[in-house]
């Protein structure tokens, strides 16, 4: 199987309009450029072009008697991403610099994606089987710099093995494991990422169990535990006491929180 499209996605209407200006709270400002007031405004622009990118892919699948198998590879090239400014256009009357949205050089993001079912009990696994795919990123990447688009693992892998244990319960245990996520090594500001902004976030597994139980055809109750083996992840950097929160400075790539271990029931009715 094969695939080519073309694509493009509008600037925000703040993003286009240059009557729109908002202030960045002390975040955002070029390290080329220091202000008095310690933030920076962003102007929107009449000029922007729509992002644009050409999308590519092409694959192999199998399937057959509840096998299923595949591996594709994806190619997306985008030009025009619409980003702030790194150079001031202006200053307001208290000295701090203004900022302008504009088109950027390219960007690719490519990697490979595939999956494999297998049916372990029943026709065609319909009693249990055991379901994983997986993406790996090769490139992920601003032309330019050579900067991340963002910050994402180098692979993720989704596993889960489903049973139905009856024609009312279905039982199930899954598995995400995270590759390892590099960070940028500029800065927001655009300066050179030093020290611990250069922290790696290791890869890391989290577990889940779930169940769901068909009561009639109009009443089922689910429940399951998530993270269940409490692998709990804290964002870090620097805190902020005027924000009341964690800026993310000095974190590298471990700017999210992964909560800890959760319960959960549901109940479900149709009509």
């Amino acid at each position: 199987k094969g695939g080519l499209s073309r694509a493009f996605k509008a600037p925000n209407l703040y993003q286009s309009n240059s009557n729109y200006i908002y202030y960045t709270m002390g975040n955002g400002c070029p390290s080329d450029y220091t202000t008095p007031s310690s933030g920076c405004y962003i102007q929107g622009s009449d000029d922007l072009d729509a992002e644009k990118s050409w999308n590519f892919e092409a694959g192999i699948a199998y399937a057959e008697k509840g096998w299923n198998a595949g591996v594709t590879y994806f190619r997306n090239e985008y030009e025009d991403k619409v980003v702030a400014g790194l150079t001031p256009v202006a200053t307001s009357s208290k000295g701090a610099y203004i900022l302008q949205w504009e088109n950027a050089s390219k960007a690719v993001v490519a990697g490979w994606e595939g999956n494999l079912n297998i049916p372990l009990m029943g026709e065609e696994g319909d009693v249990l089987s055991w379901n994983t795919n997986f993406t790996y990123m090769i490139e992920n990447k601003n032309k330019r710099t050579g900067e991340p688009l963002s910050v994402i693992p180098k692979f993720t892998v989704n596993s889960i093995l489903d049973w139905q244990a009856t024609q009312a319960l279905n039982l199930n245990l899954s598995m995400t494991l995270y590759g390892y996520q590099d960070p940028r090594q500029l800065t927001s500001t655009g300066a050179a990422a030093s020290g611990s902004d250069l922290k790696q976030q290791g890869g890391y597994t989290l577990w889940a169990i779930n169940g769901n139980y068909e009561l009639t055809k109009n009443w089922s109750f689910g429940a399951g535990i998530n993270n269940l083996f409490d692998k709990e992840i804290k964002r870090e950097g620097s805190y902020s006491s005027s924000s009341n929160s964690s800026s993310g400075t000095g974190a590298g790539a471990s700017t999210y929180n992964e909560p800890g271990r959760a319960y959960y029931a549901s109940a479900k009715f149709t009509f």
